[in-house]
């Protein structure tokens, strides 16, 4: 991976829960790191998988190794995180992904999914 093709800004936002006046779970969703990443729609194989499940919506980001996102991707599931969601070009994506490439903890894979609102 060339750190030149790390051209686009993306904004990691964090899942945090509170309670509010009246004592009833609120989740908010606070920004947590901007980084640098490369951003790619599916194509291919990938994009026809996932358009079998409804998933066509999916970017594949490449950033930089983050420990944080990396312990938090079996919380749910196997690859999957749900306390982290992407911000990027006014847009928020819900991350189903993570992949530490070739576990040398350089760069990592992010696939998520668009949030259709």
């Amino acid at each position: 991976m060339n750190t030149g093709e790390l051209f686009n800004r993306i904004t990691l936002q964090k899942l945090t829960e509170s309670e509010s006046a009246n004592g009833f779970p609120v989740e908010t969703w606070t920004d947590y790191k901007t980084v640098w990443a490369s951003a790619n729609n599916l194509f291919g194989r990938e994009f026809f998988q996932a358009a079998a499940v409804n998933a066509e919506n999916t970017i594949r980001y490449i950033i930089r190794y983050l420990k944080d996102l990396d312990a938090t991707k079996n919380t749910e599931g196997p690859n999957t995180t749900k306390l982290f969601r992407i911000k990027f070009n006014n847009s928020f994506y819900n991350i189903t992904f993570i992949d530490d490439i070739k576990f040398e903890h350089k760069f990592m894979e992010v696939k998520a999914l668009l949030v259709v609102v």
